[in-house]
């Protein structure tokens, strides 16, 4: 099973960026000692800290490096996040009464390229130290101390202030359309989105994220943005277009709404960012469910001669197609017109076609991992990404929907789901079938036949519109000579064989599902 390398890493992104940049709010009063006791004195056991989040004032005695920030966010009680001054982290902690300790789990971190002096990264590794090094809590009114098992603070934090936003920029998107006076290169696009006091995007190559305040009067401050580190050899200059974008971001001073141009101004007064908001469509994503799809075009290109690329929609959280050389599946998430595919696998073995088929599957699954849009309209649907690329597609022709009987369907992979922590919707994980091994199935006159991998089976099946069973299926009893491992993959085939409910057929591959997220995935045989 192998994973576009550039949807994995949007996929990470998304997640950090979810996981370390919303900011938790507040309910309820500062936390302090139950039942309105002394402010002034250490919270007594039983004190919690969900739903807070905090700022570093000391650390080991000493005020952090200026002009840097480190953050600390509790959430869903046995969690923590926040920013190291340069990477945003995250932890499982422990915590009993006033005793509070990092699990054995330890504290994950971004690797993030940060434009800071050395000292803060050092200052981060020293906060990073004494956070695994915490033993006890106190809260007292807006302050939290932390100390260490000899009784000694070693960290202090002042309860986080929250920042005064315009109420005409939160929640809004934009596209630049002038970066210090001059058009953006022809082919790049750089996106800047508020929501909630955090500001990201996608600056030319790679994506940002950080906070931000404004205020009604029109001042803005970006405080420092954290940016993945890609390189991206195309088009010629945007990563020097990309430089000069986030350090005029950080020198933002104040900005302007204008008839639905955004217009940012340093501290000299000069505009030196100015936006456009991004069109939103009018779109339920429940229109997308049972549809399926073939791709016309690939930012302005047609498909390589001879492939097809296509799309389908199973249901409110999960596609798939053929990339054109290997079939895929991903599951999704749409709200609006807004769409985000989270995971991506590839199934079957790698392509042996021509260079040219690689590189455009290659091209498409990345494109699929920075889709932000889409668009029905006129009878095509259309997938924007983040990079401004557009993808459209047409109807799969109906003549491309195979039947079920009197096919050869021969066994891609099989299908589980998983839910992973942090996603709302499972991950669908893929097992290809072991090298030179085979599984076929033939459907016809109420019985399904074919090759297990090694031995032949038969089953009887019946079908009620989609709705199918199996019988228990009868395999012939042959002495399997072929990999490690070929026997335990022919009884996991006949297992999910008997215990199949529904069929689909979606282009050209065949789902036997099983329910709970188990499947079978056929690709009829040429």
């Amino acid at each position: 099973m192998l994973y576009s390398r550039q949807t994995i890493l949007t996929t990470l992104i998304a997640l950090v960026l979810a996981a370390v940049l919303t900011a938790c709010g507040r309910s309820g009063e500062p936390v302090g000692p139950p039942g309105g006791g002394n402010r002034n004195e250490p919270a007594s056991e039983g004190t919690t800290l969900e739903g807070t989040e905090w700022v570093l004032t000391s650390l080991n005695g000493n005020s952090p490096v200026e002009d840097s920030t480190i953050t600390l966010a509790f959430h869903n009680e046995d969690e923590i996040s926040g920013n190291a001054g340069c990477n945003y982290y995250g932890a499982r902690y422990i915590s009993s009464g006033n005793d509070f300790n990092i699990s054995a789990r330890g504290i994950d971190k971004t690797d993030m390229d940060c434009n800071v002096p050395e000292c803060v990264i050092q200052q981060e590794d020293a906060y990073s130290e004494a956070l695994r090094n915490a033993a006890t809590y106190w809260v007292m009114g807006d302050r939290l101390e932390i100390k260490n098992t000899a009784g000694e603070t070693i960290l202090t934090f002042a309860m986080k202030e929250e920042p005064s936003i315009d109420p005409a920029l939160d929640d809004t998107e934009w596209v630049l359309t002038s970066l210090n006076g001059s058009s953006l290169l022809e082919g790049s696009n750089i996106t800047l989105n508020f929501a909630g006091g955090e500001v990201g995007g996608f600056a030319g190559c790679n994506a940002y994220g950080g906070e931000y305040t404004a205020a009604d009067e029109g001042t803005l401050t970006i405080g420092e943005t954290m940016i993945t580190c890609q390189l991206c050899p195309s088009p010629e200059g945007v990563m020097q277009q990309e430089d000069a974008y986030t350090e005029a971001l950080r020198n933002a001073a104040a900005y302007r709404l204008l008839d639905g141009r955004l217009e940012i101004a340093n501290a000299a007064g000069e505009t030196t960012l100015v936006f456009a908001m991004k069109e939103n469509f009018l779109m339920d994503p429940r229109d997308l469910v049972g549809t399926a799809w073939q791709l016309v075009s690939m930012n302005g290109s047609s498909p390589v001669e001879g492939s097809t690329i296509t799309f389908a929609f199973h249901n409110e959280n999960q596609v798939s197609g053929s990339a054109g050389c290997r079939d895929y599946v991903a599951t999704y998430e749409a709200s609006g017109d807004d769409i985000r595919f989270s995971w991506l696998a590839m199934m079957g073995d790698i392509c042996t076609g021509p260079e040219s088929l690689l590189e455009q599957e290659g091209q498409y699954t990345t494109s699929l991992g920075w889709a932000t849009n889409y668009r029905l309209s006129e009878g095509q649907l259309e997938i924007l990404t983040v990079r401004g690329e557009v993808l459209v597609f047409e109807p799969l022709p109906e003549d491309a929907d195979a039947s079920l009987e009197g096919i050869t369907w021969v066994l891609t992979a099989f299908i589980e789901e998983k839910m992973v922590e942090g996603m709302d919707t499972p991950l669908l994980m893929v097992t290809d079938l072991l090298a030179e091994t085979a599984i076929t199935a033939t459907f016809e006159d109420s019985a399904v036949s074919g090759s297990a991998g090694c031995n032949t089976y038969f089953a009887v099946y019946t079908c009620d519109g989609y709705f199918l069973t199996c019988e228990t299926p009868v395999a012939t009893e042959m002495a399997c000579r072929g990999p490690a491992g070929i026997t335990e993959q022919e009884l996991r085939y006949l297992g999910f064989l008997e215990d199949v409910t529904v069929y689909r057929i979606y282009g050209s591959q065949l789902w036997l599902e099983t329910g709970g997220g188990r499947a079978l995935v056929f690709t009829a045989q040429e």
